[in-house]
């Protein structure tokens, strides 16, 4: 079998490329679409791609295209696009309690683009908490303004 190292900013390449691949085939199922029928494979691909690289172009209209599943997926991969894979990975990986190997700290520094990898996973938590505290307060106020 042969053993094929790849470089942390490979990893991290490799790993958009996949979540954006994850996403286009989610995208593409027909529960996905208000129409029943399944989105084609370039309006998925350009629609996963600008979710998860957080630029928001879309080609078609979301809230008339896309049914809630659709729009969940969306929602789904502008989060892991936003805070970014290395986070989310580090976040389930210390929820199923395993510990970050040295080699994925390697590939966390690259993420965060710091020189040094002491507290690489406390930054990580980190950026988690802040994140979600802003979002959780924006749903808070979103939920007030728009309850009749």
């Amino acid at each position: 079998m042969i053993k094929i190292k790849l470089t942390p900013t490979q990893v991290l390449a490799l790993g958009f490329a996949a979540i954006i691949l994850i996403g286009t085939l989610l995208l593409m199922l027909p529960v996905a679409t208000k129409s029943g029928k399944g989105a084609d494979f370039l309006t998925a691909l350009f629609t996963a791609t600008s979710a998860t690289c957080v630029t928001g172009l879309v080609v078609v209209d979301t809230k008339t295209y896309w049914s809630t599943f659709g729009q969940i997926v969306i929602m789904l991969l502008i989060q892991v696009g936003g805070l970014g894979i290395m986070t989310m990975s580090t976040l389930f990986a210390l929820i199923l309690g395993r510990r970050i190997t040295f080699k994925e700290r390697l590939v966390m520094q690259e993420a965060f683009n710091t020189n040094s990898l002491g507290g690489i996973v406390k930054f990580a938590k980190y950026i988690l908490m802040v994140s979600f505290l802003f979002e959780s307060i924006g749903a808070i106020i979103l939920t007030l303004r728009f309850l009749p």
